[in-house]
């Protein structure tokens, strides 16, 4: 069994009183590991502020730039759906900082030009206009297109910096030594 143990052998100076007490408060980690969970969303939130840490993420196309108009500086920002879907669940001994968000696996980890399949798709009648800025009705048709039809480069959203490590260790340590959350 993963885990660890405390084994008390002896009654020494009150270190027996002081022992049974660390192993309760290890016992039941929920609080500290809740407030861990909370400085990884804090974590998150500086990635999207600093569009990538510690390297920036990769610039988007010219394309992607033209579709956003005015949020084109916003890397992964279109509504802000994505940004404000993380959360963190404590379960057991374990914290987990993420997403439900379907299409989020792909920012994190990116994706090459059709990796995610081919799919057949209705192409509702509409309007096209011509460089020479004619209008040309286009009529209802079914298209298979890949998935995604660019390349994606990863733009690692959940990525803890070693700042992020060095407050998650401050956050057990004293939790450990004094069972009290030290925010």
């Amino acid at each position: 069994m993963a885990g660890f143990g405390i084994r008390m052998t002896h009654k020494d100076q009150g270190w027996d009183g002081e022992l049974m007490r660390l192993e309760r408060r290890l016992a039941d980690p929920q609080r500290a590991l809740n407030e861990i969970g909370l400085q990884g969303l804090r974590s998150v939130a500086q990635n999207f502020r600093a569009q990538g840490r510690p390297t920036r993420w990769a610039p988007l196309r010219p394309v992607t730039r033209r579709r956003k108009g005015a949020r084109k500086n916003k890397i992964l920002v279109d509504s802000g759906r994505l940004r404000r879907s993380f959360t963190h669940e404590v379960s057991g001994s374990q914290v987990t900082v993420g997403t439900r968000t379907k299409y989020a696996a792909v920012h994190q980890f990116g994706a090459r030009k059709g990796s995610l399949g081919r799919k057949m798709v209705t192409i509702s009648q509409h309007t096209r206009y011509l460089k020479s800025g004619k209008a040309v009705t286009v009529r209802s048709h079914k298209r298979n297109i890949i998935s995604p039809w660019g390349d994606i480069p990863a733009r690692p959203m959940v990525a803890p910096q070693p700042h992020d490590i060095r407050i998650f260790r401050k956050i057990l340590e004293h939790y450990s030594a004094t069972g009290e959350v030290q925010s």
